[in-house]
């Protein structure tokens, strides 16, 4: 083999490598957004994940595991390992503690009405979090999480490390 076919050869490598890794990565992106469902995060299913039954009677003294929704910029964002952190987080709750949990985490935005009905909210990737000026949450956006936490409610981001 001469040294110009050895050369296209691995330039032709090259590309269908690459090639092959950004078609990796698009699918991986797709799984984190809903993948099969056209990028829907509401209806990822539980990839196997046990459900349990809650009391009728205490449906809303449960543990609710409750992911923020957000804009975000990069890589990254909230649906970071969404729906299978949040179950396996609610599983073992359920399993270890004697809490009793809701099967089914929910994902709400900082400008929800609901927000503070619950009183641990996760946030991952909040360095990627965007809060745009011009968007009518806005505002909303930016005062919600201090006047949540001034109630009392609290907020965990896997990211922090050390003190602030």
């Amino acid at each position: 083999m001469n040294g110009f076919n050895r050369r296209a050869l691995v330039f032709t490598l090259m590309i269908a490598g690459t090639c092959a890794m950004v078609w990796a990565a698009q699918q991986q992106w797709g799984r984190r957004r809903g993948g099969g469902a056209g990028g829907n995060w509401q209806s990822v299913g539980r990839n196997g994940v046990p459900t349990w039954e809650v009391d009728k009677q205490f449906s809303k003294d449960v543990f609710t595991f409750v992911r923020i929704k957000y804009d975000s910029w990069g890589r990254g964002g909230w649906f970071v390992d969404f729906r299978d952190s949040d179950l396996n987080f609610s599983l073992r709750l359920q399993q270890m503690t004697s809490l009793k949990v809701n099967p089914e985490p929910i994902v709400l935005e900082l400008t929800d009405p609901k927000l503070f009905d619950y009183p641990f909210i996760y946030i991952i990737e909040p360095g990627s979090l965007e809060f745009r000026p011009g968007f009518a949450s806005f505002p909303d956006d930016c005062q919600r999480l201090p006047s949540r936490n001034r109630r009392g409610g609290t907020e965990a981001d896997p990211g922090t490390r050390g003190a602030a």
